[in-house]
C-alpha cells in the first residue's frame, strides 16, 4: 500500500512541477495568443490565472498548440 501511495504522490508532484513549468512560461509568452482580451491585463490578473494553469496546464497546452497551428 505505501508503494502505491509514493507512486502517487510521485507521479502528483511531476504533474503539478510541469503545470508550473507551463504556467510561467504561459504567462510570460502564449497567454496572449491563447486569448487576445488579455492583452494589457495586469499583475492581479495573472496571479489570479496562475494556479487554474498548474491545475488545467494539459487543456492550456492543448489550446495553446491549436491556435499556434493556425497562425502559421
Amino acid at each position: 500500500m505505501k508503494s502505491v501511495v509514493f507512486i502517487f504522490v510521485n507521479v502528483l508532484q511531476i504533474y503539478l512541477l510541469i503545470g508550473l513549468l507551463l504556467a510561467l512560461i504561459v504567462q510570460w509568452k502564449g497567454l496572449k495568443k491563447i486569448d487576445s482580451s488579455v492583452d494589457g491585463a495586469g499583475v492581479w490578473f495573472r496571479l489570479i490565472t496562475f494556479p487554474g494553469i498548474v491545475v488545467l496546464w494539459p487543456i492550456i497546452l492543448f489550446k495553446w498548440v491549436k491556435v499556434s497551428k493556425n497562425d502559421s
